[in-house]
């Protein structure tokens, strides 16, 4: 699925990360208040991985939606489309999971 991402965005695999990355480090953001909380949740890797099957579930969706049109879609539309659907998981939290992190 990261690839057939990658592959629709027009992105290297460091593109692809970067941009994960940097969607991962503003959830992180918003959902905490202190730049120690900030520290504590980028590295909380219970966190990471509840984040990332979030991010994947997302991705799938973005991937069905585009199916149909991924041969004539541009690059800048599917990146808008793509921006739609992951822009959902800054309204997703996992309580319990950031219990465990001390947040």
């Amino acid at each position: 699925m990261k690839k057939e991402v990658q592959r629709l965005l027009s992105l290297t695999p460091s593109q692809y990360n970067r941009m994960v990355f940097n969607i991962w480090f503003e959830w992180c953001n918003q959902k905490t208040t202190t730049s120690k909380e900030l520290q504590k949740a980028l590295i909380c890797k219970p966190l990471f991985n509840w984040w990332q099957k979030e991010l994947l579930n997302l991705e799938a969706l973005f991937l069905k939606e585009i199916a149909p049109f991924y041969k004539i879609v541009s690059k800048d539309v599917a990146q808008d489309i793509y921006d739609s659907y992951t822009s959902e998981i800054f309204k997703k939290l996992s309580k319990s999971t950031i219990k465990k992190a001390n947040l």
